[in-house]
């Protein structure tokens, strides 16, 4: 039974990033109860991914939202950006709910610079880096 100080989470994204969160949600808790996945492919409606089930496409997000008294939306498709990302977060923002988004991972990877400290340890920092 899940805390009563648990948000229910909605994941937008029920393949291998989608999958990743849930993994790792349930190993750590975090505070959250993942109640179902949105996915818009016909492959996936009606399956369950780790005993939790695609609720159905975005289209439905509003109703599903609503019926499943979800408190927060989590957007687990790394590789989409640019303007379908941007589409997708506007249907989302419809739900007037607390959004996350998976960041897409190449951009996380290219912000990691890994230097070395004075005293020969390795430092890794993440963020822009700027040139002067």
């Amino acid at each position: 039974m899940a805390n009563i100080m648990n948000k229910r989470l909605l994941i937008v994204g029920a393949g291998g990033c989608g999958k990743l969160i849930l993994d790792e949600i349930i190993r750590n808790g975090f505070h959250y109860e993942p109640i179902g996945f949105i996915d818009d492919s016909l492959n996936l409606q009606g399956k369950k991914v780790d005993n939790i089930p695609v609720l159905g496409r975005l289209s439905d997000i509003k109703k599903i939202v609503k019926e499943k008294r979800i408190d927060e939306i989590l957007i687990a498709i790394p590789s989409l950006t640019g303007d379908p990302l941007e589409r997708l977060i506007e249907k989302v923002k419809e739900t007037q709910k607390i959004i996350r988004i998976v960041p897409p991972i190449f951009g996380v990877i290219q912000s990691i610079e890994r230097t070395a400290d004075q005293s020969g340890k390795i430092v890794v920092q993440s963020g822009k880096i700027s040139v002067d």
